[in-house]
């Protein structure tokens, strides 16, 4: 994009910590490429210059010491580093000069000061009054759909369906995600990330749902930033938290509690994805019900049988978050190597993630899948599916396929709840890949869903629907 007059401001603030010292500046960097203004920044002296005094020493012409590498990452990033490699990495550049580059030149470091800057503009708006303006009769949805995960992305689009289906038209609804690492499917229009700041839009719309995805379980920007959860409320907007997850350690934690008991205070409704989010959010207030993930209840509401024509087992894959992932991986790896792709394939549906990237060249010819449709494309003719996914395992549901879940909690809460208990896997992970490697599918159950199951996830639908008709469906 072009670099503004406003950019520019923000650049110098960002970068030096202060104004441009004159007009004729500014002017030299508007209509600039916004990449290229930051360079030119971050390579002048003043630059270099800014955290000069707070290194180690003034010698830039050599390389960075390992105690550089860690005081950068606390200073710039405000974190520790994720491993031993990267830190070696840094230390590797040629010069120190080079290593502080490197780090201001990051799309991290530039993206919190980003947020502080949004965050310091919205302060100045709410101060300066928020009033409650006409409406659009519109709705919006705020989530995390382009964070590049298969089931974040697919939650716009679902909750989307479901709006429709209770009266909404397509114009009507309208989408935004700070994460942008990857383009998700919609219905109705996607707004640019920088328009949650814009208080006068969120104040123009009949309704703002937050939702779905586990935007409770780790840090979701901007819902932990008290600056914007006051202009939310300073908007006016009726807003409510539609089919969230939710981790107790993580709303418990001091860091992020004031800014989610804020949140959940000025809600209109709370609605969480399963038994143990709304544990969590019960601890902000009483009236949490519980609704099922709308990828989920599509899939359950869209069920048909599908035969399996193929012999081929589908392995829908995770980066290892512990030794039972990593036993499993390891082991998963030398059978797939000696197989053919008519008998095991490798399924990955969270690529941009680094860790999932770890993953992709010990599975030579995996398939990459973005939305649940795509995934149910490649899987509706296997033999079997084993999913560590939670939503690996929708069109699995969907095709009424021989499915088997592994390795996660929500999988095993969500089979628990919709009568597939005997479908999660619970011995050892050595004799799983023994079945795996004599292609043994006996195991696999077909995930049928019984009727009664899809009629109480409708009924937990129409809770919230009721709830929606007193606010915002009246006016559409």
């Amino acid at each position: 994009m072009s670099v503004s007059r406003e950019d520019v401001f923000y650049l110098y603030k960002c970068i030096l910590g202060r104004e441009p010292e004159s007009e004729h500046v500014v002017d030299q960097l508007v209509g600039l490429d916004f990449d290229d203004a930051r360079s030119r920044l971050l390579a002048s002296d003043e630059a270099i210059s800014v955290v000069d005094g707070f290194l180690s020493t003034n010698k830039w012409k050599r390389k960075a010491s390992l105690e550089d590498v860690l005081y950068l990452y606390e200073y710039l990033l405000r974190r520790p580093p994720e491993n031993d490699e990267v830190v070696a990495e840094k230390m590797r550049l040629e010069s120190l000069e080079a290593t502080l580059e490197n780090f201001l030149d990051s799309e991290e470091f530039f993206e919190k000061k980003y947020r502080v800057h949004l965050s310091e503009r919205s302060e100045k708006k709410i101060l300066n009054g928020g009033r409650k303006i006409g409406c659009r009769s519109g709705v919006l949805l705020i989530g995390a759909y382009g964070n590049g995960n298969m089931g974040d992305s697919d939650q716009a689009q679902f909750l989307a369906s479901y709006l429709l289906d209770i009266g909404l038209s397509g114009e009507q609804i309208f989408s935004v995600s700070w994460e942008s690492t990857s383009d998700y499917p919609s219905i109705g229009k996607k707004l640019p990330r920088e328009c949650l700041f814009d208080f006068e839009l969120l104040s123009s719309f009949s309704a703002i749902l937050i939702g779905g995805g586990g935007l409770l379980g780790v840090e979701h920007y901007p819902l932990t930033d008290l600056r914007w959860i006051d202009g939310l409320k300073a908007a006016g907007t009726p807003y409510f938290l539609v089919a969230v997850g939710a981790s107790r350690a993580h709303v418990d934690d001091p860091f992020y509690h004031d800014s989610y008991l804020a949140l959940l205070n000025g809600c209109q409704g709370v609605s969480a994805r399963d038994n143990e989010s709304v544990l969590a959010l019960s601890r902000f207030r009483n009236d949490v019900i519980k609704v099922c993930d709308p990828v989920i209840k599509r899939c359950i509401d869209e069920a048909i049988a599908s035969p399996q024509i193929s012999k081929r087992l589908d392995i829908i894959l995770r980066y290892p978050l512990d030794d039972q992932h990593r036993e499993f991986i390891d082991g998963l790896k030398s059978i797939y190597i000696s197989s053919s792709r008519n008998d095991i394939r490798v399924i990955f549906v969270e690529p941009f993630n680094p860790l999932e990237m770890e993953l992709l060249p010990a599975f030579p010819g995996h398939i990459i899948c973005s939305s649940v449709d795509d995934l149910g494309a490649e899987i509706r003719d296997s033999a079997a599916v084993l999913s560590m996914r939670f939503h690996g395992c929708a069109p699995a549901i969907k095709y009424g396929l021989p499915l088997l879940g592994f390795g996660s909690k929500k999988i095993k809460d969500l089979f628990d709840e919709i009568g597939l208990a005997d479908s999660y896997w619970l011995g050892d992970v050595s004799e799983l890949l023994r079945l795996i490697e004599k292609a043994d599918w006996s195991t696999f159950k077909a995930s049928q869903i019984r009727p009664g199951v899809a009629l109480k996830l409708s009924n937990q639908y129409s809770k919230i629907t009721k709830s929606f008709e007193a606010i915002f469906l009246k006016e559409s």
